[in-house]
């Protein structure tokens, strides 16, 4: 699928070169999911547009709205896409390009948000790779383009916050399959842990997730950014996995851990891609040396987890203090 991409991606600009198509130096940013590519893509795409390059991004119809709550300074276009499930990531990547490739007006100028090789094979970051195939040096700090939340917005997320007092933390505790899952034996430990020292821990995510009982209570929504920013600046620290909520962390310059198993933050965390690093930020790096493994299931064992998920309660309570 991949070999085909490329192969249609030359041809595709060749032949609109070729034809004379209009080339205003539109950058047509194909962008369409998971939420935390395209939380990333949203800071890239905004940077890129402020040092004077014209992007227009693509994102899955059902994402719009999350890039529209960053009031973006650049176009943004429906993709008619689902946000799959990881094992059809590939292929809905490629129909994305495709209908891209063959809207009418797009420019010849058509870039991909995942680069053709694994990040592990480049030795690259995401944020790094986005950048360069945007057209900009992949060292450039992003400054950050956030959610401004309406007053309505406030009111009720603070409302929803206000029965669990002011020792919050949040836990996002699966980026979307199994091996991105804080296993349940380090989950309770954590919670546990917390919940001594006079957290109150609530679990977040989305409203598919399964609500773990052992937390003091649960936000499992299908919630705006900009809603997600109001929760995430009440909470005392965003405690997750590689995913959206690890990056949106990054966006607002909140305090964070962030646990890795299956990945490796060199090649995906954004933390250190913002201007503004005001917030600390714990990484706690995996402890097998088989990850990254870029595999939706264990390959050295029949298990459902990542064992490189691990917790150092002296690290964390250094952090927290």
């Amino acid at each position: 699928i991949m070999q085909m991409w490329q192969h249609i991606h030359d041809f595709s600009w060749f032949n609109r070169k070729w034809a004379g198509a209009h080339d205003d130096g539109t950058i047509e940013f194909v962008c369409p999911f998971h939420r935390g590519d395209v939380l990333i893509g949203i800071q890239v795409a905004a940077q890129a547009t402020r040092m004077g390059l014209r992007v227009r991004m693509h994102v899955a119809e059902s994402l719009i709205g999350w890039v529209r709550d960053f009031a973006p300074n650049f176009a943004v276009e429906p993709l008619p896409v689902p946000v799959p499930p990881a094992d059809l990531t590939v292929l809905n990547l490629l129909r994305s390009y495709l209908y891209v490739v063959q809207r009418l007006d797009a420019s010849p100028r058509i870039i991909r948000s995942h680069p053709m090789r694994d990040l592990d094979k480049t030795g690259r970051n995401l944020v790094a790779a986005m950048a360069q195939a945007i057209g900009l040096p992949r060292d450039t700090k992003l400054v950050a383009l956030r959610p401004v939340p309406q007053r309505q917005q406030i009111k009720a997320m603070s409302s929803l916050l206000a029965p669990y007092g002011d020792m919050t933390v949040i836990i996002h505790r699966s980026g979307g399959w199994a091996l991105k899952t804080i296993p349940d034996p380090i989950l309770r430990k954590l919670v546990s842990w917390l919940k001594k020292r006079h957290f109150t821990v609530i679990q977040i995510g989305g409203p598919g997730d399964e609500q773990i009982e052992y937390f003091d209570g649960w936000i499992t929504a299908n919630l705006s950014p900009a809603e997600w920013t109001v929760i995430f600046r009440k909470a005392k620290v965003v405690i997750g996995v590689d995913s959206w909520s690890s990056h949106l962390a990054a966006i607002l310059d909140v305090p964070q851990i962030t646990l890795y198993g299956s990945t490796q933050p060199q090649h995906v965390s954004s933390k250190h891609s913002f201007a503004e690093q005001h917030a600390p930020a714990l990484i706690v790096d995996p402890v097998v040396d088989c990850s990254p493994c870029n595999s939706l299931i264990c390959l050295r064992a029949p298990v459902d987890f990542c064992a490189g998920y691990a917790l150092d309660e002296a690290v964390v309570n250094d952090f927290l203090v």
